[in-house]
């Protein structure tokens, strides 16, 4: 599933003697087997570090304290070892791109190899390789592109081309787009270059892309997109893929898609989907220096705003995964694909600006894009576009073949009906909460939901006791109208605003229970978007009881928290409906929250596991009201009050089962399913096979009678000394069992009968009684 990771530190930027952090650039790279980011520090130097399988530095090339660091990009040579990082740089007042060498077999020779460079007309704002690596474009900050031949000679360099560009132009984003591959398009791929500029009073960005090749530059689209000033004074965040460009509003929260290959008019803008990013991105962003930055890594958008970073699928309009981390980031500096790395600059300290003494490091996210299906944006979305289907559920099918226009129609015509009916409804049920008539107002609503056509429901004069719930064969409803139910119902429940503060609570003279209890059963009941139903509930047993055993998708902690509710019935359902949706782990943290550790804590926990063992119900959920405190977090009062509870449980139990285990081998004995003639003839059967292996005298076997009756009645005084264990020995008739169940007892007369009847049936005397 897509999973945004902590941050980890890479390196942290130096100070300037200004006491201003210092800028960085980056770029990732390959050495080996290593996934390598490259860092170009201003002031510092130029540094590599290795993120798999632990961040480490792999080499370091020092610059001069006065050089800033513009523009940075790596190239790696498919025939040798060698790998050149290319920058720009600007120190002297002067521009420069400047290139080291690094031997892959032994890193460490980069910080002996003096750089090669050669001077450019302006600031740098990229730089990219050829796929060979024999010549260099450098995108500069007025949106212009040249070319220019490796390697640098006597830092000296040839000019191959220059892109034409107008004037007023400032780069703030680019993009490189690969070669196709194909040998059809461009030698070296294509750039974007987004550009701002200002048309009498508008605020425009323009956007061209420019083909990259050998023999000249031509430009491929251009494109005006108006935006406001606000966007342009607080910065834009811009990223490029596959002919989208998106653009983050940090004030509206909406990120704007605007398609750049569509083959329309070059002038005008097109914005083919407007989805917003939770309202709650960046609440705590306005006092901290830190534009919003996007990222593209694949389909998927990576937005840091302040503290929040989220990832946004731009296919389902999801947000996929969010995070807070502890400090915000100033910006982005690139992706790592190999190891899924998203590396950034984070700002130290609070009120954190470019002017104090706060501090600055690069760090890296780890960021697990998932397989972009559908089921992990599932519940996720953040549309929001008006639903043309509102109020206008519709059954409709498709009864013979329509063409398109056709079947627009019919759509259109059916949604506006319905959503006229469902909105002439909603206002007559309306009028009758405005004149306070509960009776009316259920029977309507009920009558409705149960099938009946509106205009055919007729008043009452009388309140009818008949409860109703949902069955599968009522009328079928759009969600949107039982919302409006409930809005109807419940006071301040804003629905349509979940981030609302506002307390949910019924209204003091107009309760209507029976509606409640019939939407508590509806399967469009929106639980999860009414916070504190069940404390709403609780001065209502009924609905309460109602709503904990049929109310759909509550929460896991309000069950937990309903425990304390003194009504037993109440509290077995909410313990049976706890043990049959939700895990042992979900138990404990719920527990956990609500009861957790302190003196008045463990006493509620103490009582309601008194209270489960009292009622003899959810024996599975006293370990995690045990493990709730943890190893050592209560004091031995409650520790031997839980004991003493739990033992004398226990002991009752082994009571039982030792009596149960008595009693079986005492109607085992008893058997009355064996008659006297068998007995009679298994009893000969021994004595035959007896005679003819012993040896000894009658004289010495009728010496030997009496002793044979005195063991026959010395076990049958253990039966009955075994029949009477567990009752009281009082006055003849008074049998008091230790163990209520009439069923044991029953068992135990039923075994002293059937003894007796045997001792009757088989003469004292006989042999058969001996050998018995």
């Amino acid at each position: 599933m897509p999973h945004i990771s902590e941050p980890f530190l890479l390196t942290g930027l130096p100070h300037t003697s200004k006491v201003k952090p210092s800028s960085v650039k980056a770029s990732s790279a390959i050495w080996g087997k290593a996934s390598s980011v490259c860092l170009g520090i201003s002031n510092s130097s130029i540094t590599s570090y290795s993120l798999l399988p632990t961040p480490r530095l792999l080499w370091t090339h020092s610059l001069p304290p006065n050089s800033t660091v513009t523009a940075l990009q790596v190239f790696k040579s498919q025939e040798d070892s060698l790998t050149v990082v290319g920058f720009g740089v600007y120190e002297r007042k002067k521009h420069f791109v400047k290139f080291i060498e690094i031997d892959d077999k032994n890193s460490g020779d980069a910080v002996d190899k003096p750089a090669t460079s050669f001077p450019v007309p302006g600031e740098v704002s990229g730089i990219k390789f050829s796929a060979s690596g024999e010549r260099v474009y450098v995108i500069l900050k007025n949106s212009c592109v040249q070319l220019y031949a490796l390697p640098v000679e006597e830092n000296n360099v040839k000019e191959i081309w220059s892109s034409k560009t107008k004037a007023s132009r400032t780069l703030i984003h680019y993009s490189v787009i690969p070669p196709s591959g194909d040998g059809e398009g461009p030698e070296d791929g294509s750039v974007v270059l987004v550009s701002k500029r200002e048309v009498g009073k508008k605020s425009m960005i323009e956007v061209r892309i420019l083909a990259l090749d050998s023999k000249g530059s031509y430009e491929l689209i251009t494109r005006d997109i108006e935006v406001s000033e606000e966007e342009l004074k607080y910065g834009l965040a811009l990223a490029y893929y596959e002919g989208n460009l998106y653009r983050y509003s940090s004030r509206e929260k909406k990120i704007y898609v605007a398609p750049i290959l569509n083959g329309g008019d070059p002038t005008t803008s097109i914005y083919s989907a407007i989805f917003s990013v939770p309202s709650d991105v960046s609440e705590e962003s306005s006092s901290l220096i830190s534009t919003p930055s996007l990222l593209a890594i694949g389909r998927n958008l990576f937005l840091s705003d302040g503290k929040s970073v989220l990832l946004i699928d731009t296919q389902y309009h999801t947000t996929i995964s969010q995070k807070t981390i502890n400090e915000p980031l100033t910006s982005i500096l690139g992706y790592v694909e190999s190891s899924s790395t998203v590396i950034g600059v984070s700002t130290f300290g609070s009120s954190a600006s470019a002017s104090n003494n706060s501090t600055q490091s690069v760090i890296g996210i780890n960021v697990d894009s998932g397989k972009g299906t559908l089921l992990e944006s599932l519940g996720k979305g953040i549309g929001e576009e008006e639903d043309p289907w509102r109020l206008g559920y519709s059954d409709i099918f498709i009864k013979k073949n329509y063409n398109l226009r056709e079947y627009s129609n019919v759509i259109k015509d059916i949604i506006a009906t319905a959503q006229d009916y469902a909105a002439s409804i909603l206002t007559g049920l309306s009028e009758y909460k405005d004149k306070s008539d509960i009776i009316n107002f259920e029977h309507k609503a009920i009558s409705f939901l149960k099938g009946k056509e509106w205009d055919e429901i007729d008043e009452l004069t009388n309140e009818s006791k008949e409860v109703f719930a949902y069955e599968d064969k009522d009328r079928d409803v759009d969600r949107e109208f039982i919302f409006e139910l409930v809005d109807l119902v419940f006071d301040n429940s804003d629905i349509s605003d979940p981030s609302s503060s506002s307390t949910l609570k019924l209204y003091p003279d107009f309760v209507p229970q029976k509606l409640i209890i019939y939407l508590l059963t509806h399967p469009l009941f929106p639980t999860t978007e009414l916070p504190g139903l069940l404390n709403v509930l609780s001065q209502y047993p009924r609905l309460l009881r109602q709503a904990i055993v049929t109310a759909p998708a509550v929460e896991c902690f309000d069950l937990v928290e309903a425990l304390s509710l003194a009504d037993d019935e109440i509290f077995r359902d909410i313990v049976n409906r706890v043990l049959e949706e939700y895990g042992q782990e979900e138990i404990f943290e719920s527990i956990k929250l609500k009861y957790g550790t302190g003196e008045n804590k463990s006493k509620a926990t103490l009582d309601v596991v008194n209270r489960l063992i009292k009622l003899d119900v959810g024996w599975q959920l006293i370990p995690c009201f045990v493990d709730v405190g943890g190893l050592f977090g209560w004091d031995y009062t409650v520790i031997s009050d839980l004991y003493k509870s739990v033992t004398s449980q226990v002991e009752a139990l082994v009571s039982s089962a030792e009596i149960m285990t008595l009693i079986d081998e005492t109607l085992r004995k008893f058997d009355a399913t064996v008659d006297a003639a068998e007995v009679g003839r298994r009893s000969k059967k021994a004595l035959s096979k007896q005679r003819g292996l012993s040896t000894t005298s009658s004289t010495e076997k009728a010496r030997k009678g009496p002793e044979l009756i005195s063991a026959e009645q010395r076990e049958q005084e253990r039966m009955r000394n075994l029949l009477r264990f567990g009752i009281d020995s009082g006055s003849p008739g008074d049998v008091t069992p230790l163990n209520p169940a009439d069923a044991v007892l029953q068992k135990k007369k039923r075994a002293v009968r059937e003894g007796n009847l045997i001792s009757r049936k088989v003469p004292l005397y006989t042999v058969e009684k001996l050998v018995l």
